[in-house]
């Protein structure tokens, strides 16, 4: 087998006016693009994926990843994303031909996906990335394999994405899917079921936001008001964000437009010393004091104390 960054060169030199001209405008455009880490990248995410294609395409396939490594390079992504990283070095290297009907469309869009997944905290990239490899050698096409990624992604934490996730599902096989998606037969019907407790209970299942000083979402203690099933409206009094949440994950996203669903009143309560009171039962989750706002939906309950910048999101089994 050729040395892969002989065959780097190779393409390179064919085409080397063209490549010395991206290069000469993303320095332009990009200031802080490293000659040596360009350099760097090229030969080490870029060469080994180009190595292992037929030379008749190498071509149409070099253009991509040189445009690509030059972006991620320009925005040090490479250095900062361990999960785009493993994208390049692990995943596409084991799915060649899925990459080879469409170069321009899977190796954006799953780097894409790779860093977005690196930007949620508490997302399981480990997962996503593992189940993406399992699946590869039985997608019929890279339109499939990119719709499990959409799933997957969900599964792996992105709450915001269950919606389209699960409309995206309904055209993959269930066999398929019960393969990648650990009891897929519960999970379709019931996004809690991972985390969903025994009757009688009820369990902290995630903690979202923080102080902005430290990294966190909120400049205050923030508010909660239910917005919809496994949706909350959380404000700090300057900015607004929809929670969304299942078991899986708990998302915040910036809501700068959105419609609040007309709910029945909250069945759970919570006192200030952070006692939760639902259909005859109780719970003692005194990490909550003291509570300051509160709102619940279904069995869902999320949380925000007066003196903490988090917002708990609390699960429990509703009698039927």
């Amino acid at each position: 087998m050729a040395n892969p960054l002989v065959i780097l060169e190779k393409e390179l030199l064919a085409q080397r006016e063209r490549y010395n001209s991206l290069y000469a405008l993303a320095r332009r455009a990009r200031p802080r693009l490293s000659p040596e880490s360009f350099k760097h990248n090229l030969i080490t995410y870029a060469a080994p994926l180009l190595g292992q294609v037929p030379e008749e395409v190498r071509g149409r396939v070099l253009s991509v990843l040189y445009e690509l490594t030059l972006e991620l390079s320009g925005l040090e992504l490479f250095a900062r994303s361990e999960a785009v990283c493993a994208v390049w070095s692990e995943l596409l290297p084991g799915a060649v031909g899925l990459i080879l009907e469409s170069p321009e469309t899977v190796i954006p869009a799953l780097t894409n996906a790779a860093h977005n997944l690196q930007q949620e905290p508490g997302v399981d990239r480990s997962f996503w990335l593992q189940q993406m490899s399992k699946i590869a050698a039985d997608c019929k096409d890279h339109r499939q394999w990119l719709e499990y990624a959409q799933v997957l992604a969900w599964v792996s934490g992105m709450a915001h994405y269950r919606e389209s996730a699960l409309e995206v599902a309904r055209h993959l096989p269930d066999e398929m899917m019960g393969r990648v998606v650990p009891r897929w037969d519960k999970v379709k019907t019931d996004p809690w079921w991972p985390r969903r407790p025994a009757p009688g209970q009820m369990v902290r299942v995630h903690r979202v936001g923080g102080f902005v000083g430290f990294g966190g979402a909120f400049r205050k203690p923030p508010e909660v008001v239910a917005a919809g099933p496994d949706r909350f409206l959380v404000s700090d009094g300057t900015d607004d964000w929809l929670l969304f949440c299942d078991g899986f994950g708990a998302t915040l996203k910036r809501a700068l437009d959105f419609r609040i669903d007309n709910l029945e009143p909250p069945t759970i309560r919570v006192n200030e010393s952070g006692e939760v009171l639902w259909a005859g039962e109780r719970a003692g989750v005194p990490e909550l004091a003291p509570v300051g706002s509160f709102d619940s939906v279904g069995g869902v309950v999320a949380v925000a104390g007066k003196l903490s910048h988090y917002v708990y999101l609390l699960l429990g089994t509703l009698p039927e």
